[in-house]
């Protein structure tokens, strides 16, 4: 008897802990909606990304050493984004562990991003 527990027990351990493959989102997907954010007129500011549940995203800045070339839009993919305040886009992050100069949210390493075109639908 012990032992018929101790498998239904492990079954539905293991059943439950089975991920669904739709409910998987894999890394560069860029499925985070986030909004553009103009703060520069705070101190140590620029752009950030405010997300729908509005958490703030500072992007780390370009760091390199030495001369160009600079680095390729899958190594920094923020190399050639235009910025501006209200623009939707979906992207994904890493956390870093910089310290914040804006000090307005997590800082971040921007991973893909993808600018999201509203169409305006007249009545």
């Amino acid at each position: 008897m012990k032992n018929t527990l101790k498998i239904l027990f492990i079954t539905a351990v293991m059943l439950a802990c089975h991920d669904k493959e739709e409910e998987i989102v894999e890394p560069g997907d860029c499925s985070i909606p986030a909004t553009v954010r103009n703060k520069q007129g705070l101190d140590g500011c620029g752009y950030v990304f405010e997300l729908t549940d509005g958490t703030i995203l500072e992007p780390a800045p370009l760091l390199f050493c030495g001369t160009p070339p600079l680095p390729s839009k899958e190594q920094y993919p923020l190399i050639d984004f235009q910025f501006a305040e209200g623009k939707k886009v979906l992207l994904e992050y890493e956390v870093t562990d910089m310290p914040s100069a804006c000090m307005l949210g997590k800082t971040v390493n921007i991973t893909c991003i993808h600018e999201v075109s509203v169409s305006v639908q007249e009545n």
